[in-house]
């Protein structure tokens, strides 16, 4: 990662409430080659240019953390190549990560990640998300349920939703067709929606939005 890419990654993370240390942004340099290069034999990311993983893959995980409390136990629903949940710890040490992800060779990777990286209260699971027999063991444990293209709004909310403890947070990340599936969360029974945050990613201006839910 040359300094231009290195003053990108830190002045886009502070702008969204995510400020990074050298040492973190050390770790991203390490994520991002290693990325790279399992994505040679694994399919865990369609992108290739280094701009536009720093922008579209890492600083874009980073914009559900200013809305998790200290300590936060959080699920990356199918997480895959590891996003959101590896950007989210490496910034915020502080909270406990559960990366589940029902495709063993992307399950490796996390672990192989959790390893380098050194990660403490962090565990990659291979394990689907609608399973009852996982949702039962899990059931109301998690402060916090975050999903990037995990699906589509309703099954996302469906699948979430039984980790939660009572008052917790379900955080859907959308792109900017993200009005096409208003209103799914009507059919899912046990959330309220809380808010609906619109952003815009540094840089190459890429539209977000964060569907915010809480588990009643």
């Amino acid at each position: 990662m040359n300094q231009e890419l290195r003053e990108m990654l830190y002045k886009g993370a502070s702008e969204i409430g995510a400020p990074l240390s050298e040492p973190q942004v050390r770790d991203f340099e390490v994520y991002l080659a290693e990325l790279k290069k399992w994505n040679k034999k694994i399919n865990l990311t369609s992108l290739r240019e280094d701009l536009d993983i720093i922008i579209k893959h890492f600083i874009d995980s980073l914009t559900p953390l200013p809305l998790l409390c200290l300590g936060s136990f959080v699920l990356d629903l199918g997480s895959g190549g590891g996003l959101p949940g590896i950007p989210m710890k490496i910034a915020r040490p502080d909270i406990r990560l559960l990366l589940l992800d029902a495709t063993g060779k992307k399950v490796s990777f996390l672990n192989h990640m959790i390893r380098l990286l050194k990660f403490k209260n962090t565990r990659a699971l291979q394990q689907r998300a609608e399973s009852q027999m996982f949702q039962d063991v899990m059931a109301g444990h998690l402060d916090a349920v975050v999903a990037r293209a995990f699906g589509a709004t309703d099954k996302t909310l469906e699948a979430g939703r039984p980790y939660l403890k009572t008052g917790g947070k379900l955080i859907l990340m959308k792109g900017p067709r993200w009005e096409e599936e208003k209103g799914a969360e009507k059919r899912i029974t046990g959330l309220k929606q809380i808010d609906v945050i619109h952003l815009q990613l540094p840089h190459l201006g890429d539209k977000r939005t964060l569907l915010v839910y809480e588990k009643l």
